[in-house]
């Protein structure tokens, strides 16, 4: 799907899909997924929905955050990169299979850009690393590509 902005430049919508492994999700926490790699000089990836699929294996995740994921950019671990998506705090911790879309993104990306430009977007946590848990997570995000001046 394509946009036409008010000055008429055509913004296209991309999908990726990536499948993040139960080794993912418990080091996710000090070692950041790739999502999206960067695009290139002059570039932001602003993400506009997200939607998890948990696909549930036993046992159940314990830890980390309360299963929450936060998609930044940047591979900063703890999700200490710029926050670009933050998600419910139970999309990990549930028993059965499960679907989280995300309404949350940040699209307020006013101020400092320079962790932003040409720069990947990964998956981590903020608060520790999960301690069990074997269930995979699909995660769909529907994004665009921004050029710059900077």
């Amino acid at each position: 799907m394509e946009i036409t902005t008010q000055i008429n430049q055509t913004i296209e919508y991309l999908k990726s899909t990536v499948t993040l492994s139960s080794a993912n999700l418990k080091n996710m926490y000090a070692t950041p997924v790739l999502m999206i790699p960067a695009q290139g000089a002059h570039t932001i990836i602003v993400i506009h929905d997200v939607f998890y699929e948990l696909v549930f294996t036993t046992p159940a995740y314990t830890g980390g955050n309360s299963g929450q994921i936060v998609l930044q950019y940047g591979n900063a671990a703890h999700g200490a990169g710029p926050n670009t998506a933050n998600y419910s705090g139970t999309l990990l911790i549930v028993t059965s299979n499960y679907i989280n879309v995300g309404l949350e993104i940040n699209l307020n990306l006013s101020g400092a850009i320079s962790g932003m430009i040409n720069t990947g977007i990964y998956a981590s946590n903020i608060t520790s690393a999960y301690a069990t848990g074997n269930s995979l997570v699909n995660c769909t995000m529907f994004y665009s590509i921004i050029s710059t001046i900077s």
